[in-house]
């Protein structure tokens, strides 16, 4: 049964036998620093299952010395679980929500009962937003299951093999940059920096036909982009938390999904990059054709329904509507039919296509620099680990006649193990939403999550759950041998969540980051530096999981040649 911890003046009481009473101690001035501290990173990150009360106020301790707000709260999780299992009602703000972090409901919700869940409960408002409100993350109903369907095709196995050679050329210029930048012992290279500036050199090249240049010039206008897109500051705090968690607030605090104007560059780039499209009548199967495209289709939708209304004969015939012999009503029929089933009723103006550009752009960089990041740091600290990987690296290149090729690629069975270790400790973004659309009874209970309920899926926490994954802090790629996969319910397992809602660009994400590793460990061996964090600590205030700081690594060079001819 379903049960909640609730706040109320500042205790948590239970229906458990266990009664603690735990205080909130919390200023004014630390609210909108510290508020999506505690709702995102520590209760999702725990898995704490409570009810927030509306607001928090300075109360006096009660039973034990507990200060939600700055510390860890693994005890109080620990008891919130065994009262309640793996569901709980929270409050965030006056509304009531559900965590989820139960596999077998969380099957139900992402994919098997996905028509109750289409939506994500985050929004923004299109009118104050347009970049935010268009955008594919956001946009709700049939806008999205259309939008969804045709940029899906961005990422099809044969567009990703004539993507292979971008992505090639962009891994051998980073490699070529940290052989010629080098690093010492007085001069590691931050790889949270230099992997998020390579990233943006791969995504506008594959997706825009663009050469950002980013991995040279730190300063450029695309590393500028990318660091300001989300950056943090105590608005930017109260923005986030209201998208995701309290959206009856963002007409109010004016909520901006990017920072306002920070769109204005890459608008500016993919609008050149669309003239030059246009005006060369150049395909490059890229991101910017499919966009185009869709606007194509509109205009051949009108001009269709242009034709029909005149009704000439000539042109229904030509376009296959008209068949001498028939009734008119056919004819009328056969164009009814095909308008709505192929040219849905949906106008894709020029600011709904920079929206997709733009999120591709900021969520593509993020989420491949994220992963490739951590993982060079911890292959940097479980160097048995790297030295494996390094050693099939080299294995399978000698089938592959030292040339790195996508078919190499997928070869590297060890590769994906680390890759998946690297996403199990670190999800990029560490929580899942969703918006219950109609009513929904839990299988097997009387329960039922009524309309407009929001549900979130900890994936941080799941994925560092003792009891889904054994010893959840320690690097062991060997979870994810064929063997040990099969212990793992795939829906505790959801870096880049499941079913319909699945990352769309999860697949080239994977190949960016897997040749660019490659790339580095055949010619580098990566080792901690002193500064070199021994633990990683999140940072509480940034949309996708970053640490706080830099992450110093030393490249030292190893034999094992890779052509350069490729």
């Amino acid at each position: 049964m379903l049960e909640a911890l609730s706040i109320n003046g500042g205790t948590i009481e239970t229906s458990c036998p266990i009664k603690p009473k735990v205080t909130i101690t919390a200023s004014m001035s630390q609210y909108t620093d510290k508020l999506r501290f505690l709702l995102i990173d520590r209760l999702l990150e725990q898995s704490l299952t409570i009810e927030v009360g509306k607001c928090l106020r300075r109360q006096e301790e009660r039973l034990e010395e507990v200060r939600l707000l700055h510390v860890e709260l693994s005890g109080v999780a620990n008891l919130a679980n065994k009262c309640y299992g793996n569901s709980a009602t929270i409050f965030v703000s006056i509304l009531p929500a559900l965590i989820i972090r139960d596999p077998e409901l969380i099957k139900h919700i992402l994919l098997k009962e996905f028509h109750h869940f289409t939506d994500r409960f985050a929004t923004a408002d299109e009118k104050i937003d347009p970049m935010g409100g268009k955008n594919i993350f956001l946009i709700k109903g049939s806008r999205w299951r259309h939008l969804r369907s045709n940029l899906s095709t961005t990422f099809s196995s044969g567009k990703l093999k004539r993507m292979f050679p971008i992505v090639v050329k962009c891994a051998q210029d980073l490699r070529d940059y940290v052989r010629e930048t080098g690093s010492s012992k007085d001069n590691p290279l931050d790889v949270k920096d230099v992997m998020a500036r390579s990233a943006i050199d791969v995504i506008a090249s594959c997706m825009y036909s663009i050469d950002s240049g980013a991995l040279r010039d730190p300063r450029g206008e695309f590393r500028k982009f990318g660091k300001k897109v989300f950056a943090f500051s105590p608005k930017r705090a109260i923005e986030m938390l209201a998208f995701f968690f309290t959206p009856g607030l963002i007409r109010f605090v004016k909520g901006m999904f990017f920072q306002r104007n920070s769109d204005k560059f890459l608008r500016g780039a993919f609008t050149e990059a669309v003239k030059e499209r246009e005006t060369r009548e150049s395909f490059r199967n890229d991101l910017v054709d499919v966009l185009l495209s869709l606007k194509r289709k509109k205009l051949e939708e009108k001009e269709i329904k242009g034709i029909a209304k005149k009704k000439d004969t000539e042109e229904l015939k030509t376009l296959g509507f008209y068949h001498p012999g028939q009734r008119k009503i056919w004819h009328s029929l056969r164009i009814f039919y095909l308008l709505n089933c192929f040219f849905p009723s949906l106008e894709y103006t020029d600011e709904d296509l920079v929206a997709q550009a733009v999120i591709f752009f900021t969520a593509g960089f993020e989420t491949t620099s994220i992963t490739t990041g951590f993982a060079l740091y911890e292959l940097a600290m479980n160097p048995q680990v790297q030295k494996k990987l390094r050693e099939q690296i080299g294995q399978v290149l000698d089938t592959h006649d030292g040339h790195i090729t996508y078919e190499a690629i997928s070869d590297m069975k060890y590769l994906d193990m680390v890759l998946a270790e690297t996403l199990r400790m670190y999800p990029p973004l560490p929580f899942l939403d969703r918006n219950c659309i109609k009513d929904f009874t839990i299988p097997g209970t009387d329960i039922v999550i009524e309309k407009n309920t929001p549900v979130y899926i900890p994936t941080l926490g799941m994925h560092r759950d003792p009891i889904l994954f054994p010893e959840p802090l320690r690097f062991r790629p060997e979870r994810f041998t064929p063997e040990n996969k099969g212990s793992i319910h795939r829906f505790s397992y959801l870096p880049f969540g499941e079913g319909p809602h699945m990352c769309i660009g999860m697949r080239f994400g994977l190949l960016a980051a897997k040749t660019e590793l490659v790339h580095l460990l055949s010619s580098w061996e990566v080792a901690p530096h002193a500064e070199t964090p021994r633990t990683m600590v999140l940072s509480p205030y940034v949309l996708f999981l970053r640490n706080l700081g830099k992450i110093p690594l030393l490249f030292r060079e190893v034999q094992l040649p890779v052509p350069d001819d490729f």
